[in-house]
């Protein structure tokens, strides 16, 4: 019986070699990892308990988290070196709705362990029932004042009742997502201790009273959302001449009497973003001649009369992709345009005017 050729034999070898370190690297690898010692093991057990998961929920990875077969650390970080946690938008896809509930039972156990935590991010966790505790944990864990720390994502649900003031006292605060609640009452004044925040997310809620807020001492604000409130009083454009990095500024759908006195050099050098709708405003402001970075643009449903100025049809040129001018009592353009200049728009509402 002749022996198999000789590139049989040798492929034969090298698939046999490659097959014993395969079988090498894997006990090698499997040896390797580490797993979190039994009081964080523990610890993570009662952080899977502190939570009520909905069980429209067809797959959780909480699920496999026994105490005897243990967790790996390539799932989750050693507990006490655990730098940031995020528990943000585990979502029914069918919803949207938040799928984690927390509850105060056994959290401080597991988190009173994580000393050198500076992100925590809850995003879409229903915290509704622990809103008062939680403050008073980010105090004990060292995060309500700490220089290092960002806390960001507190995205409240169903919650019913005014902000609560223990919120105030994050003062490192880096962003607040309130917005679709229940909140009533006013803003409190005391967000003014917020001082480094950058996202202050409001809207969609019952919100009440004038905005107290001080914008030389919240002068880090890139994006302040508070439309679709009842938010009153009037309201100066110039004061947000203060926020030199805001990026986004939505008031539309409250009852404020928005107004410009501001000279027409001003600018805010960053603005994207400009909500005023049913603003009550009566004429075009004038400082969005200088704004040529502007992409959304909505000045609907106020009293905005007579013709649109000429430097309307010339502002944000290559940037603008939506403006809605519909809902005025505009009759016309003050120079008729051949040809609009925005390059780059997408959407342009001019409806239920006089033109």
């Amino acid at each position: 019986m002749k022996s198999p050729p000789l590139f049989i034999r040798l492929l034969s070898f090298l698939m046999l070699t490659t097959l014993c370190h395969a079988i090498s690297f894997t006990q090698s690898f499997n040896s390797s990892i580490q797993r979190c010692h039994d009081d964080e093991s523990l610890a993570l057990l009662q952080f899977k308990n502190s939570f009520n998961i909905s069980s429209s929920c067809s797959y959780s990875k909480l699920k496999s988290w026994k105490l005897n077969q243990g967790i790996r650390s390539a799932e989750i970080s050693n507990l006490s070196s655990l730098v940031s946690l995020d528990l943000s938008r585990n979502l029914d896809f069918i919803s949207y709705d938040g799928l984690l509930r927390l509850r105060k039972t056994s959290f401080r156990g597991l988190v009173q362990n994580m000393t050198n935590l500076k992100e925590l991010d809850l995003e879409y966790v229903d915290i509704s029932s622990t809103i008062l505790y939680i403050t008073q944990l980010l105090h004990s864990l060292g995060l309500e004042d700490s220089p290092s720390s960002l806390i960001w994502g507190l995205l409240v649900s169903t919650y019913n009742g005014q902000i609560p003031s223990s919120f105030m006292n994050l003062t490192q605060l880096n962003m607040l997502f309130l917005k679709e609640n229940q909140l009533t009452g006013p803003i409190p004044p005391q967000i003014n201790n917020l001082t480094s925040l950058s996202s202050l997310y409001l809207s969609s809620n019952k919100l009440q009273g004038s905005i107290p807020i001080n914008f030389s001492r919240l002068n880090q604000l890139e994006f302040l959302d508070l439309h679709s409130n009842t938010l009153a009083g009037s309201l100066d454009l110039s004061s947000f001449f203060q926020l030199n990095q805001l990026t986004e500024l939505i008031l539309s759908f409250n009852s404020l009497s928005v107004h410009s006195t501001m000279a027409t050099n001003g600018h805010l050098p960053y603005l994207r973003a400009l909500g005023l709708a049913s603003c009550n405003l009566t004429q075009f402001p004038n400082f969005l001649q200088n704004q040529h970075g502007l992409e959304y643009l909505d000045l609907s449903s106020n009293s905005l009369q007579a013709q649109i100025p000429s430097w309307m049809c010339s502002i944000s040129t290559n940037s603008m992709d939506f403006l809605n001018l519909s809902r005025n009592l505009l009759t016309g353009f003050e120079q008729n345009p051949v040809i609009f200049q925005w390059a780059q728009i997408r959407n342009l509402d001019l409806r239920s005017n006089q033109l």
